[in-house]
């Protein structure tokens, strides 16, 4: 007789009842040779929900059932078949149509009416249980997130979960930290962060390389700020969607904003660092090109001096003549919550034409973006992180030992020499790329000490005044973007804030 025996356990049925698959293995076998077996089959899930229908281990044992040649199922308990009453009657059908014999350890199943009438009940009783089991343990992790302790380890980078909290892990939080001061103080975005974190050699949270989304949710994440957001996202069965067909998977979906609940953790970074940073990339966001009829020289750059809101470009009719303006975002189209804005509607020739005549002037005129410049690198000599510097000598002091070790090794003799050659040939890499940057650091430190003339600007212009009269629009919308920081736009009142590219400081 050949007989299959299927135990299934998940982490809560393991804590709760013991199910462990040690002990339904040796139940089962032995309940099977009881009854004649003398071939057995194991078919295990393990640390899968029993709401699933498609685990590996019982389709498994579908498919010996379908193929014949199997005489005997045997089973721990129903709950362990299935926690879904309809995936249990369908697997039992199965089974009783191949003509196999299913039995259960804690269950004396019967194929009668009143046998089927009370596995179905059985079935419904445990498909209600585990509702209740989850509502029960998202209700306990809600009154533990709202005494403000973390459920779980929430998997992000620079922290580990430790007695219902976060700890800082030093290492990783000065890596942090070095993200976002180079995205603040050299412009810099997330795909040349990830590039300069790989030639540096530092691995990223997965051990492998560093790329744009990774830095990209590191800069937006504000559990570096110190405020962790619990029960944001609605994971109800989407836990084991890599068990489903893809017509079965669970769409994991947010829970509206009044359920969210914000823990506090210890900060990594500080919030003016933080505001900066998502400064930075919302600004990068508007400046990015995007589809438009009428060409805009100034997309991108306009916030209204009233709401504070942005301003984009818009083209209307006017008695039965077209005119194309700069709008107030919470006036046309609006922004849902908010009041309309009562800021007027811009003319975007007139516009262009003040900031355009602004930007000319200092060009010509370099001594009015002299003083603009000398304030920026005063921010900048202030912003400048030390900790840039701190991290590449503790890096190098690394790669130090390391070498140090790799030598010892090879003198005990438990290394070949040509692996020692190679990874000596990897930490000289990594030692050049880290001393370059130090390099690189230390010479703008030297240059922020000396404030540029006006002389200095008007030789990084001349070329720019050369051909100022020749450029056409893209040049004009590219000198503009590089010369502009922010355009305030009040009734009655243009405020055009200079920006001072880091390209000027190399």
């Amino acid at each position: 007789m050949i007989a299959i025996v299927y135990c299934r356990v998940s982490t809560e049925d393991q804590a709760r009842h013991g199910y462990s698959l040690i002990d339904q293995l040796d139940v089962c076998k032995r309940k099977a040779q009881s009854l004649g077996a003398t071939d057995i089959i194991e078919c295990v899930d393990e640390g899968i929900s029993g709401s699933i229908l498609e685990r590996p281990g019982l389709t498994r044992a579908r498919d010996l059932i379908r193929q014949g040649h199997i005489d005997l199922f045997v089973c721990y308990d129903p709950d362990r078949l299935a926690r879904n009453l309809s995936h249990q009657l369908i697997v039992t059908e199965e089974i009783e149509r191949a003509g196999v014999r299913l039995e259960f350890i804690n269950f004396d199943w019967k194929d009668t009416p009143e046998g089927k009438l009370f596995y179905s009940l059985r079935g419904a009783i445990a498909e209600y249980e585990k509702e209740k089991i989850r509502e029960r343990s998202m209700r306990g992790k809600r009154r533990k997130a709202l005494e403000g302790k973390v459920t779980h380890m929430p998997g992000v980078y620079g922290y580990r979960y430790k007695d219902s909290s976060l700890e800082i892990i030093p290492e990783e939080a000065a890596i942090v930290r070095q993200i976002y001061t180079w995205c603040a103080t050299e412009d810099m975005g997330p795909k040349s962060i990830a590039a300069r974190l790989n030639d540096f050699g530092i691995p990223s949270p997965k051990g492998s390389i560093w790329q744009k989304a990774t830095v990209k949710r590191i800069l937006h994440n504000r559990t570096y700020i110190g405020e962790l957001i619990l029960q944001r996202w609605d994971h109800r069965g989407g836990k084991a969607n890599k068990f489903r067909p893809p017509e079965e998977r669970v769409k994991i979906k947010f829970y509206p904003k009044e359920h969210w609940v914000t823990v506090q953790v210890p900060a990594i970074i500080s919030k003016d660092l933080w505001n900066a940073v998502q400064e930075r990339m919302e600004r990068a966001r508007q400046l990015k090109p995007g589809r438009a009829i009428e060409n805009y020289l100034l997309s991108g750059l306009l916030r209204c001096g009233i709401c504070g809101a942005t301003m984009h470009g818009f083209r209307g009719t006017i008695r039965q003549k077209h005119r194309i303006y700069y709008v107030c975002t919470a006036r046309n189209p609006g922004i849902p919550g908010r009041p309309k804005c009562v800021q007027p509607y811009v003319l975007r020739d007139f516009l262009e034409r003040q900031v355009w005549s602004r930007v000319v002037l200092w060009v010509q005129n370099p001594d009015e973006l002299c003083a603009a410049l000398e304030e920026q690198l005063r921010k900048d000599s202030e912003s400048i992180d030390q900790s840039e510097l701190v991290m590449i000598e503790s890096e190098l002091n690394s790669v130090t030992k390391e070498r140090s070790r790799l030598v010892d090794i090879f003198q005990r003799g438990l290394v070949p020499i040509s692996e020692i050659e190679e990874r000596l040939e990897a930490l000289k890499t990594r030692e050049n790329r880290l001393l370059e940057r130090k390099s690189q650091i230390n010479s703008r430190l030297a240059v922020i000490r000396q404030a540029p003339t006006p002389q200095d600007i008007r030789d990084a212009l001349r070329e720019v005044r050369a051909s100022l009269d020749n450029l056409d629009f893209e040049g004009r919308k590219h000198l503009v973007r590089m010369l502009v920081d922010q355009i305030v736009v009040t009734p009655g009142e243009i405020t055009i804030r200079a920006r001072v590219p880091i390209k000027f400081l190399e």
